[in-house]
């Protein structure tokens, strides 16, 4: 017990603890810190600050550290007892332990703040390096945030270049039609056809008309009878081809070439359709992107240590005297039972 109360009192080196409050937000988050503690959280942010407490703890993060603070060098170098200090021949396992042992990360899934506290040889130092935890947590936070909305920006621009690309081919595929048919619109062509048809019927009549009218004082030989009836056959040859020219089975025909025309249209339009719907939800995107990007904000900023609160060194001394006089008393307990049961 003397040897446990020198170490404690004597011995052991003074730790400092520096504590800083954080809590995950998105850009959308208009809540102020003070308020945080009164709400729930989701589940995403649950995830945020479960993600942040593993990286904080991680071997990253300790990499990070021994770039930025030298934190190896402190724990190995600083004039501490030997029992609290770090190995100088320490492997990374065994440092990564230490790291562990001297750095929490406390979350409160109520609240969704995260507590964190550092403790080394020096108040300053503890300041210093919980700045720099809190900093690269920050980093990386940002970067989670914003790879994830790169991946959802870059998703949807990949779908716009396809539809922007089957739009452009769909609309190469119209003008090779209208090129190699020599049309501009299947409707104003047919329009065209029967207008024409219509003065043709219309010619048609008033030549048959005529004729009757000759045949009613003319032989049917006459030459005015003959050269009639050939100008009536005519027209209705030119009626008879501009019909196989509407209607017909032929890939040619008007009919034929419509259905055609007013595939690509529909597909155009369809296309069309798509490519502005993948228009605006890329913006659309971009902007809840924008609103779910997160940052770390700092509830309470690192404190620094005017007192070292470790080692707690009455509580280990009374815990592990108590602890020592309960074993002591079991022992002396076995002792006797162990006596009786000889003498008896």
């Amino acid at each position: 017990m003397a040897v446990l109360f020198a170490y404690l009192f004597f011995i052991a080196s003074d730790q400092y603890e520096s504590t800083a409050t954080v809590v995950v937000k998105q850009s959308e988050d208009a809540v102020s810190a003070s308020a945080i503690p009164l709400l729930g959280i989701d589940g995403g942010q649950s995830k945020d600050a479960y993600l942040i407490q593993a990286y904080i703890l991680s071997k990253d993060m300790l990499q990070h550290l021994d770039k930025t603070v030298d934190l190896r060098q402190h724990y190995v170098e600083f004039d501490a007892d030997w029992l609290s200090r770090l190995n100088t021949q320490a492997t990374m396992e065994d440092y990564f332990a230490y790291y562990q042992d001297k750095v929490e990360v406390r979350f409160d899934e109520v609240s969704g703040l995260i507590e964190i506290s550092v403790k080394t040889f020096e108040p300053q130092f503890s300041h210093q390096v919980i700045n720099a935890i809190v900093s690269q947590a920050e980093v990386f936070i940002n970067q989670l945030g914003q790879q994830v909305a790169q991946d959802e920006v870059s998703f949807v621009e990949k779908e716009l270049k396809r539809a922007h690309n089957n739009l452009s081919e769909l609309t190469q595929q119209l003008t090779d039609f209208q090129s190699s048919q020599q049309i501009f619109s299947t409707e104003q062509q047919s329009a065209a056809v029967l207008a024409s048809l219509a003065e043709l019927n219309s010619n048609l009549i008033s030549k048959k008309t005529e004729l009757q009218h000759l045949l009613a004082y003319m032989h049917a030989s006459a030459p005015e009878v003959v050269t009639l009836k050939s100008q009536i056959n005519a027209i209705e040859s030119q009626i008879a081809e501009q019909k196989t020219h509407l209607v017909s089975r032929s890939d040619s025909a008007l009919n034929q070439l419509d259905i055609q025309y007013r595939n690509l249209t529909m597909q155009i339009e369809f296309a069309s359709d798509v490519y502005k719907a993948a228009l605006l939800g890329l913006e659309q995107t971009r902007v809840e992107a924008h609103r779910k990007l997160k940052h770390l904000s700092v509830v309470t900023h690192p404190t620094i240590a005017d007192e070292a609160l470790y080692p707690r060194r009455v509580y280990w001394f009374v815990t592990i005297s108590i602890l020592m006089a309960m074993l002591y008393s079991i022992v002396v307990m076995i002792l006797a039972t162990v006596k009786e049961h000889k003498e008896d």
